[in-house]
């Protein structure tokens, strides 16, 4: 055995072709080994308990490795389908071949002058071809059947010639080894880009390990194995994940980067932040691309310095008091046509993290997950609820307005009918923006009306 071993340093690409191989077995000098044959290098490549391969490994060119294959499948009782039809294909050559040499043996004796044993041989042959043929047919189907029966017979759990000879009173142990099912990681709740993991979201299931190397295929879909749910808590998930998925490679992220907001992707422009005055129904009318007259009040105290008089204060009788006289500067500025960019929450965090990760959930899927969401989390509500809106201005207007949170500022605003659309990713953004925002609006009035009843 160890003048078969081989240490050997893999690149990445190496080792992630290696492990894309499917599992199998081979048998070298009395011993059953498991892991993955690499047909690029020629190296068998041993499998330790957590389904890494090991650095040792095993040189085994494509013969060699056939025959350790044969040796490993012959101490286990296995047939092979491909053996029972090279004996068939070698049994009809074996038949042809013995039909020629008799065929022509016949004619060296018998010389065919009027062509009689020719048309003789020719109806032989017309009724021996499909006979031959259906024997074969039949000897295939049955043996078939045969190996069915083998296949279904749990021969990994048979016990050993030895161990029947050193324990016969004791029934073989069942076991389930690490090449029968490979534990996973299943989702308990459905989930979606920007959620963070947490440990009651997780919970071990066991796969076939058929089942388990075929999500191995794609790095994307490969599953998380079981160990691996302490070191995701805290994670982020970055795609739509159902309740009782398994968790893959392609779902969690260190980071989760929200998609762009179209609307704040001019970086010519200045966006401004403001607060919403106590607007009623008319809240509806601010969304993402709303377009609004503005109307910005600023209002100033100016104090007038005390008017002194020196000869007042000698005048005998007379109470002098002097006092800073006040007066209120206003001023009004009118803009048109200003674009809301962004709607912020009261902790002004912008609302649009939300609407982006539930744009992601699947259209047949979005009316049961909201639903859920803002019954079981009121905050959820307050997170969706505008209280502060990103206006679009220029630099000259940012810089006369200043800014728009101060307490002597007052904003007003008009809302038009027409939404912002100039470019392509707005127009297209939109039209699932304001479905989204009429199916949220449904699902808090059905909870206030529940909460009410």
């Amino acid at each position: 055995m160890a003048e078969e071993e081989k240490q050997l340093d893999l690149k990445k690409e190496d080792y992630d072709r290696i492990m894309a191989q499917p599992v199998t077995h081979i048998r070298i000098s009395e011993k059953d080994l498991e892991g993955r044959y690499d047909k690029v290098l020629e190296l068998f490549f041993l499998i330790d308990g957590d389904k890494k391969i090991k650095p040792l490994t095993v040189a085994a060119t494509p013969k060699k490795y056939k025959k350790m294959r044969r040796d490993y499948d012959a101490s286990h009782g296995l047939i092979q389908r491909q053996t029972v039809l090279n004996h068939v294909k070698s049994w009809i050559k074996s038949a042809r071949e013995k039909i020629r040499a008799q065929k022509e043996k016949q004619e060296e004796k018998t010389p065919d002058r009027n062509g009689k044993w020719r048309k003789i041989q020719i109806l032989l042959l017309v009724f021996a071809v499909p006979l031959t043929v259906a024997l074969v047919i039949g000897s295939f189907l049955f043996l078939n059947g045969k190996m069915h029966k083998l296949e279904e017979r749990p021969w990994k759990d048979q016990p050993k010639v030895e161990e029947q000879r050193t324990e016969p009173t004791q029934p073989a142990e069942e076991k389930t080894t690490s090449l029968d099912q490979i534990e996973v990681l299943q989702v308990q709740r459905d989930l979606v880009p920007g959620d963070v993991l947490r440990d009651e979201d997780l919970k071990p299931a066991k796969v076939s390990a058929e089942f388990y190397n075929q999500s191995t295929l794609n790095r994307e879909t490969q599953f998380y194995q079981g160990s691996r749910g302490i070191d995701l808590v805290g994670k982020y998930i970055t795609s739509y994940v159902q309740a009782g998925q398994y968790l893959s490679f392609g779902m969690v992220d260190n980071a989760y980067v929200a998609p762009v907001n179209p609307w704040l992707a001019d970086v010519e422009k200045i966006y401004v932040t403001a607060k919403l005055p106590d607007m009623g129904k008319k809240l509806e009318s601010v969304f993402f691309g709303s377009i609004a007259d503005v109307k910005v009040t600023r209002t100033t105290i100016v104090e007038q310095p005390k008017s002194t008089d020196e000869e007042s204060e000698h005048v005998s009788g007379v109470a002098h008091h002097g006092a800073v006289q006040q007066s209120m500067l206003v001023d009004t500025y009118s803009l048109e046509n200003i674009v809301v960019c962004d709607i912020l929450d009261k902790n002004r965090d912008s609302v649009w993290y939300l609407y982006s990760a539930w744009m992601a959930i699947p259209t047949g899927e979005q009316t049961g997950f909201v639903a859920e969401r803002i019954r079981s989390s009121p905050e959820t509500v307050n997170s969706l609820t505008p209280v502060y809106v990103k206006l679009q201005l220029t630099k000259d207007q940012a810089d006369l307005l200043g800014s728009l949170l101060d307490d002597q500022v007052s904003v007003e605003f008009d809302f038009a009918e027409e939404m912002d659309i100039d470019t392509t990713e707005k127009a297209k953004t939109l039209p699932d923006l304001l479905a989204l925002k009429t199916l949220i609006g449904e699902c808090i009035r059905q909870n206030q009306e529940a909460d009410h009843a």
